[in-house]
Order: C-alpha cells, then structure tokens, then sequence
C-alpha cells in the first residue's frame, strides 16, 4: 500500500512540474510558445533527414544524368537512293564508335534509261538489273542518341559490273558479251535522327561520279537517299 502511494505520489510531481514548466512558458512567450515548439521539431527533423543524406540515403537530385549512348554498337538498315545511274537498294551493316560509322552490305540496282542512252549506241544491248557492293563512311557531328537530330557527312561507294552485247554492224548478230565495271562514288549531307531508343531513319542529298574516285568532276551527278534502321 505504501508503495503504491509513493508512485502516485511521483506520478503527480512529474505532471505538475510539466504543467508548471507549459504554464511558465506561455506566460513568459504568450501565444508564440506553439510557434517555438513547431520550430524546434523542423530542426529536429532537417537535422535527423540531413543526417541520413549523409550516412546512408544518396541524394537522388544531385546524381549525374545517366548516360545511354554507348561507345560501339552494330546497327542494321535499309536503304533506297536515287541519282541519274542508278536507283540502288541497300541492306548494310554499320559499326558505329562513337561518331564515326563504317559500313559493308550488298544492293540490288536499277539502271536509269537516261545512263545507258549516254553508254550505248544501236550496236549494243545492256541490262539494266545487277547487284553490287555498297560501302563507306559516315562522320556524326555529335553521338546519335534518341529523339535527337544528328548532322551526318557520308562518303558512299557502289560497285556492280555492267554486261552488255555487242551486234555485228554487218549482220547484226551478236558479235561479243562485254563487260563494264562502274564504281559510283557519291559525298553526301544530311540527318540520322533516332525516333525510338533503337529505331533510326537517316536521309541526305549530295554528288557523285562514277569514275571511279571521288572528285574526278567531269561526269557529276546528283544523288540522294533515304533509309530505315535497327541498332542492337
């Protein structure tokens, strides 16, 4: 019994000392005891938030930007050109580093009737369908990333061999097959722009010739292309 008055006895002087101590505040601060108590507990809790910044949470807003290009990667694509030889169609691989591309791949070429009024005479008979070699290089002037237009400089090559027929000026039979190997050589501007993080068009305009090496400009033509791709 005793022992039970003791605590009630301790229970009422730690409530009286905190009513006394809330009652000396509000008459010492007035109304602003409360402003002070909520002060203190936003100190309280941006120190203990701080605390845990620093000794375990990361600070999400000061992360680097997370960076999905990456240095090489293979891509293939389909391409379609067009200039006053020929009308290739392209399937190529391309190994990109960076900004810099080199690519290999085979194509299926139309000969423009304009190309071949220039070539024969009406001794000679050519075909006007062939596959050929198609490769080069491209320069991007910045890393291609998605939904993000990039300036492109490509340097393109186009190899096929042209057959035709000889006639006979007497007879007019054939007189012999021959064979003419043309390399088109085409410098081109224009823009790779990745519509999803793996889907890309490229397109670009420029000249050529198909004399072999690029810049002999006694026989220039217009080109252009236009293609769809796939990165991995």
């Amino acid at each position: 019994m005793i022992q039970k008055i003791k605590l009630i006895s301790l229970l009422l002087i730690i409530c009286s000392s905190t009513s006394c101590a809330q009652a000396a505040r509000k008459l010492y601060f007035g109304n602003n005891a409360n402003l002070i108590n909520l002060s203190i507990e936003n100190d309280v809790f941006q120190s203990n938030d701080q605390g845990v910044k620093e000794f375990g949470r990361p600070d999400i807003n000061n992360q680097p930007p997370h960076d999905s290009t990456r240095k090489f990667r293979i891509s293939l694509d389909l391409q379609k050109g067009y200039n006053t030889i020929s009308n290739p169609t392209s399937a190529k691989i391309n190994f990109e580093f960076n900004r810099h591309s080199i690519y290999f791949g085979g194509s299926y070429i139309l000969i423009t009737d304009k190309y071949l009024e220039k070539l024969s005479d009406r001794y000679q008979k050519y075909n006007t369908k062939y596959w050929g070699i198609k490769t080069g290089y491209i320069f991007f002037h910045k890393k291609p990333v998605a939904h993000s237009p990039v300036l492109l400089i490509q340097l393109d090559f186009l190899i096929y061999q042209l057959n035709y027929k000889q006639y006979s000026l007497i007879t007019g039979n054939d007189f012999s097959s021959n064979k003419i190997v043309v390399v088109e050589n085409t410098f081109n501007v224009g823009c790779h722009f990745e519509i999803l993080k793996k889907v890309f068009v490229e397109a670009g305009v420029g000249w050529g010739s198909d004399r072999g090496f690029f810049l002999i400009i006694d026989e220039l033509f217009i080109s252009s292309f236009i293609g769809l791709g796939y990165s991995f």
